[in-house]
């Protein structure tokens, strides 16, 4: 559980504008900004998929927190550069997400993308499903469901 507790400090409402924001924050470097968004699909691969238990929600939700401004409208990659530059790269981290084999990884990747409302998260998902692997029901379901905008 203190797993979870803090990585909804970190990116909820209180770790906001101590770490979310400055994703968007020109005044950091692009490539520290870039490699910390690819690095939070390796909190998936060494922290939550080898949590036992007490992560709740925490792998599904963890990308609702980070990419819900886009699907809110709070950022917008057609007139702001940083917010499309940003938007693209976690797109690339959320389609790396999906190669994994642990199904509450790909939720995750699934959910984070629906909110991430980028031009390429339909067809991410897309082959995502088409792929050949042998995808649990739930997870295909699921990625069925965020094609049809139903992801909340």
């Amino acid at each position: 559980m203190q797993i979870a507790e803090g990585l909804n400090y970190v990116f909820g409402a209180a770790g906001h504008t101590a770490f979310l924001d400055q994703l968007w924050n020109p005044d950091i470097a692009w490539p520290a900004r870039r490699r910390c968004i690819l690095a939070i699909p390796h909190l998936y691969k060494n922290v939550l998929e080898r949590a036992a238990d007490g992560v709740g929600g925490c792998a599904y939700m963890l990308w609702d927190s980070i990419a819900y401004d886009y699907y809110c409208g709070n950022r917008d990659p057609d007139k702001q550069p940083e917010d499309a530059r940003v938007q693209d790269t976690m797109l690339e981290a959320l389609k790396g997400m999906l190669a994994s084999d642990h199904p509450e990884t790909q939720r995750g990747a699934l959910h984070g993308l629906g909110h991430l409302s980028h031009r390429d998260s339909a067809r991410a998902i897309r082959t995502f499903l088409s792929s050949d692997r042998n995808l649990d029901g739930a997870v295909r379901t699921y990625a069925g469901e965020v094609l049809e905008g139903y992801f909340q």
